[in-house]
């Protein structure tokens, strides 16, 4: 007997083929589901980095407000709309005509 027809001899019998079979299926279960995981995980790595896009771009936007905040201008502006004045400045205030329209009539009806 040679080497041909014992192999010939070992995976004839039923017992074997459906080892081999089994060990199969299970590779390919294996294998597909490591296929998912790497298909799920580099969707997951593709949002996140466009999630970091996203921040680092809203950090930088952050960056210059704060620049901008330390600013004398921007001081100024903001005191500017809580009512302050420099001195020797007149405010004027400049209502709606909606407004107007509004205390006229309950002026009238007092």
């Amino acid at each position: 007997m040679n080497s041909n027809e014992k192999a010939k001899r070992v995976f004839a019998s039923p017992l074997v083929r459906m080892i081999l079979i089994l060990v199969i299926l299970w590779l390919l279960f294996y294998l597909g589901r490591e296929v998912y995981w790497l298909i799920i995980n580099k969707k997951q790595i593709k949002e996140v980095q466009e999630e970091q896009k996203s921040l680092i771009k809203e950090n930088e936007i952050l960056e210059e407000k704060i620049k901008r905040a330390g600013t004398e201008e921007f001081i100024e502006e903001k005191a500017r709309d809580f009512g302050f004045q420099k001195p020797g400045e007149e405010v004027i205030i400049i209502v709606p005509e909606d407004e107007n329209n509004q205390d006229d009539e309950k002026n009238k009806e007092n």
